[in-house]
């Protein structure tokens, strides 16, 4: 009791108190705040060890010296009473570290603790939907490029990616698709508010730091509804090392969601199948796809694609993506030989189908470039079976979404067509092409609000393409400067923009003539802005279409004849012979015909 009475005398219980305090708290900040500066992993455990070294040193330190209001002094010299004065200052410091220590004790708690809905039956019932659905979510963010030079972002991209295309496989498991993901790429956002606008629970996010042929890949698993880190990883690999790296990510990533997701120990591991053994293959193979991906650079992606599968020919996911750029190559190229690529894009994707029969790609590759032919109800009919099948092998190929939904569309299957982009949208909803195609099926169904929600989120994904969609809606619901803004940012403000919009607006229609006359002027003197289509489009929704010849241009320029305002287009003569040589009337008869037309005779369709 004397030695007990005697360390409380001297301050030393009160200081190692305060130490062990003060400890806590630093280990927790660099539990916390270690992967995000992508320190190695026994960073922790040797401050700990430090810890734990110096608490003797500062044991017997607090024996042998007290602080005075004059300075630090050998216990000895003290005159009794003297350490007395020491003791408020040490209380203070040892009741706000208890006091810090019991704050995050309760904030862990409660942010743990399940939520208690205290609400109706129904709000409870989708309070715990809603869980679940966070539970078992998850957004792959971009990787961050921490190498010395800033030039692997590829890379950094192309490992995010592959990850996420990992655990797309899981079952039960529901991944943001990657056009959602990367939009914060670069963008000061935090993680909670990442999660919210993605309607995810949880978040990976990294960064890679790559120096010759070794790489450091720092990887987290955040709880977004705790901020908790459920799995942090430092990877200090040779090159040959990667595609084991991202099995053991993705083998992480599913053993920490296990519980959410349903599966036993044993069935919580992943495999990546390796690619390719050539590095230098897989290196060209995500510059490309990267290059190809922002229509940065499609020469360069193309040749950085094909040196690829020089390096390693049975590369299958090279193939495949070289066959969806040569299909798209003439639509970004005017100089393009279409005929030329579409040779390309097929060869390319059936070498990939002889590699993998069930490539999904390479058939949706394959009917894009039989749609890019001729024409006719044979080819038609094959265009549909290519697109189909690559939808039957993967249920989430966007790219075959659209394209299918897109030629069914144009062919007047509207239904059908809003199936398939609605599907799309719901496995990617940043997925610009397939929200402009809704927003266009929403405008024909009348759906106007509907038509500007699908327009505005388009804007807002990484590439976004307006054009004249939904024009219509912004007349319908009276939204004058949104629809002058849209109409002059296409065709400039030189033209009659707010003229129009102002005849539109005019339930009189006074002025309907003279702005035609306007829109005429400015489309000869300005074809290349003011398209003929778009010109009868205009002259539609004025009312004073019918002294307007409908000409094959304007059908092959203005493909959106199915627009409420396009009747005349559709029961016109030119629409007639246009359809009977393009193959559609064949089309329709041997696949059945949209809702909206009918065969009337033996020769000849109405469409209402």
């Amino acid at each position: 009791m004397n030695f007990l009475s005697e360390l409380s005398r001297r301050n030393v219980i009160r200081v190692a108190g305060l130490y062990a305090i003060m400890g806590w708290i630093i280990v927790q900040v660099i539990a916390t705040i270690a992967p995000m500066l992508g320190l190695p992993d026994w960073f922790g455990t040797a401050v700990l060890l430090l810890l734990m070294a110096g608490f003797p040193i500062v044991a017997l330190g607090a024996w042998a010296f007290e602080l005075t209001p004059e300075g630090l002094k050998r216990e000895t010299s003290l005159a009794p009473g003297d350490a007395a004065r020491t003791l408020n200052p040490l209380d203070i410091g040892i009741l706000a570290g208890l006091a810090a220590v019991v704050i995050a004790a309760l904030w862990l708690s409660f942010s743990r603790a399940p939520t208690i809905v205290a609400e109706a039956e129904p709000v409870a019932d989708q309070t715990v939907a809603e869980e679940g659905t966070a539970a078992t979510s998850i957004a792959v963010l971009a990787f961050q490029d921490l190498s010395e030079d800033q030039d692997q972002e590829y890379f950094a991209d192309g490992i995010s990616e592959e990850i996420l295309n990992v655990l797309v496989r899981v079952e039960g498991l529901q991944v943001a698709s990657r056009t959602s993901s990367f939009q914060f790429k670069g963008r000061s956002l935090g993680v909670a508010q990442i999660a919210e606008e993605l309607g995810v629970g949880h978040v990976l996010e990294g960064s890679v730091r790559r120096a010759g042929d070794r790489i450091r890949i720092t990887a987290q698993l955040i709880d977004a509804r705790t901020d908790r880190h459920l799995w942090s990883e430092n990877f200090d690999r040779d090159m040959t090392d990667i595609f084991a790296i991202q099995d053991e990510i993705a083998d992480a990533i599913v053993a920490a969601l296990a519980d959410s997701l349903g599966l036993s120990p044993e069935d919580a591991n992943v495999n990546v199948a390796v690619a390719t053994e050539n590095l230098d293959a897989y290196d060209a193979y995500i510059q490309g796809r990267e290059l190809f991906l922002a229509r940065a650079n499609l020469p360069r992606a193309t040749e950085l694609l094909e040196h690829a599968v020089e390096l390693d020919p049975e590369y299958v996911e090279v193939w495949e993506t070289l066959a969806v750029a040569y299909v798209i190559i003439p639509s970004w190229d005017d100089e393009a030989d279409q005929a030329d690529y579409n040779a390309r894009a097929t060869d390319a994707a059936n070498r990939a189908l002889e590699i993998d029969p069930d490539s999904s790609m390479a058939y949706a590759a394959l009917g894009a470039a039989v749609s890019n032919g001729t024409g006719g109800a044979d080819e038609f009919i094959l265009v549909e079976q290519n697109f189909t099948r690559a939808i039957e092998l993967d249920p989430r190929n966007i790219v075959a979404l659209d394209w299918l939904g897109t030629n069914l569309g144009g062919f007047g299957y509207l239904d059908e067509a809003y199936e398939l982009f609605q599907r799309c949208v719901e496995v990617d909803p940043g997925y610009s092409r397939c929200l402009n195609e809704l927003a266009r099926l929403h405008v024909v169904r009348g759906e106007h609000e509907l038509a500007i929600d699908a327009f505005w989120r388009s804007v807002e994904s990484r590439y976004p393409r307006p054009g004249l969609d939904v024009f219509d809606s912004m007349i319908a619901l009276g939204m004058r400067e949104e629809a002058i803004l849209l109409l002059g940012g296409e065709i400039g403000y030189d033209a009659p923009v707010a003229e129009l919009v102002d005849a539109l607006l005019d339930p009189t229609r006074q002025n309907a003539e003279d702005t035609l006359s306007q829109l005429r002027s400015f489309h000869e003197a300005n074809p290349d802005r003011l398209s003929a289509g778009s010109l009868y489009h205009m002259a539609a929704l004025l009312g004073v279409n019918s002294d307007m010849e409908i000409t094959l241009e304007v059908l092959a320029d203005f493909p959106s004849f199915w627009h409420p305002e396009m009747v005349a287009v559709r029961n016109s003569d030119a629409f007639r012979e246009a359809r009977q040589g393009f193959g559609l009337d064949e089309y329709w008869r041997e696949r059945g015909f949209p809702p909206q037309c009918r065969p009337v005779g033996e020769d000849n369709i109405e469409c209402d």
